[in-house]
Order: C-alpha cells, then structure tokens, then sequence
C-alpha cells in the first residue's frame, strides 16, 4: 500500500487530526503512529503527511534503542515543526516488572525528560510488549481508570506492582486507548489490518488481502459520522514510502 495512496484514501472520507485537538467530534480520523523501531521512517511518514495537509500523533517507545540517543529530542522536534504531536509510548509496566521499579519514578522520570527539552506531550499509547501476552496484562493498567474491557475481574497488582494508581489527570495526560471511538485499526499482525469495534474491545476481524484492499473498503464503507483511530508502525512502511 503506498502511503500517499493510503493518507488520501482515508482524507477522502475523514477529517484527520491529531489526537490532542479531539473534542470528540464525529467524522474524524485520530491517526497515530507507535514508534517502536524506526524514528528515521516516522519522520518521512511525518514530511509526507505535512506536504498533503496532515498532522497526526507520533508516540516515542521509551524503551527502544534510538530514544535518549544524542539526536533524539531534535529529532522528535523536527516532527513538531512539521505540525505534529509527539507523546509517550508506555512500556512502563513491561519495564518495571523486569527492571524491579516502581512505575510511578519511571513515568515521572520519563515525563520530566520529554518535557524538560522542550517536547510538549499530551498523552501516552499503551505498548503491547512480548511479556504483556504473557502474563496477561496492558501497560496502561498503571492508569487510574484503564481496564481493559475484555477482562471480568480488575487487576489489583501483579508481581507486588499496584496497578491503577497514577492519575493521568493529574498531569494533564490522555491514554489513546481509552478515547471515545468507533472503531480502532493497527497495522500491528506485520502489516495485516486488525479492526475493533469500540462496544466491547473484542478482536471483531482480520482485513487479510496482502494488497489492503479490503483496507480501502472498511474505511469507505464506514459511515462518515465514525470517530475511528488508526494506529500504524512505522517500520511496515519503510517498502512503501
């Protein structure tokens, strides 16, 4: 799928912002990327989106090997000056659990850096980090409030790490996931398009074409009042830019 091809295709049917300006309007496309690799192919994608008239939300995987590199935050302000969003993509729980931290020193200690070089965040993208399948957790149950839909009973802690006792609110933070929407779609089976609908956050169906073009159709067979969240990895794209 070309990535020109892809951000017109949606443009054609939704009005795309980025995830800070919601004010839960209808007819919008929140379109984020999970940086969990390439920082190099989030800022094409991010020159790309700005030359058609587009800004989204870039979140920074604190956990990965480019971030805190000597180039990092002027890389994440390049990606600022072309109109975008940079925040926070959460592997605090994942991190904690194998580094033996408390979540809430981690976070404000990641908090402080964005912020403290001039990186204005506004809000965080849960992580689905290997061992979070395993053990069955989200890296955002750290949140007050953020329980996955899909479990019955609230997680209290997991091993000796309370779970739910950091208040976004209190610094001035949203948690994508946890956003009013309609339907949510990632790139994140490799490539393949995975879709939710919001009602119950159950996994609803795979668009399995290897040319997308079952993508295409979902978008434009949606009714244009949705409020749909599209998350892309930007490493699926370096074959596509």
């Amino acid at each position: 799928m070309d990535y020109d091809g892809f951000l017109l295709h949606i443009k054609k049917y939704f009005n795309i912002i980025r995830i800070c300006d919601y004010k839960n309007e209808k007819g919008v496309c929140l379109l984020r990327h999970d940086v969990d690799h390439d920082i190099d192919m989030a800022i094409e994608m991010g020159k790309i989106e700005n030359n058609l008239g587009i800004h989204s939300t870039f979140f920074m995987l604190h956990t990965s090997e480019y971030y805190g590199e000597k180039d990092f935050i002027n890389k994440c302000k390049v990606l600022t000056n072309l109109g975008h969003e940079v925040g926070l993509h959460n592997n605090i729980l994942t991190f904690c659990l194998e580094n033996k931290k408390l979540p809430i020193s981690i976070f404000r200690r990641e908090i402080r850096y964005l912020r403290g070089n001039g990186i204005r965040i506004y809000g965080t993208s849960s992580h689905g980090d290997a061992l979070c399948r395993k053990l069955d957790f989200r890296n955002y149950e750290i949140f007050k409030g953020c329980v996955p839909k899909y479990k019955k009973n609230k997680m209290e802690q997991i091993d000796n790490i309370k779970l739910h006792s950091i208040n976004l609110l209190d610094y001035g933070l949203y948690e994508a996931y946890f956003l009013q929407r309609d339907y949510y779609l990632s790139d994140s089976g490799k490539g393949k398009w995975h879709f939710w609908i919001d009602e119950d956050d159950e996994w609803n169906g795979r668009i399995r074409d290897k040319e997308d073009v079952d993508f295409y159709k979902f978008i434009k067979d949606l009714k244009g009042d949705s409020v749909i969240q599209v998350a892309t990895h930007p490493k699926y794209w370096r074959d596509n830019i």
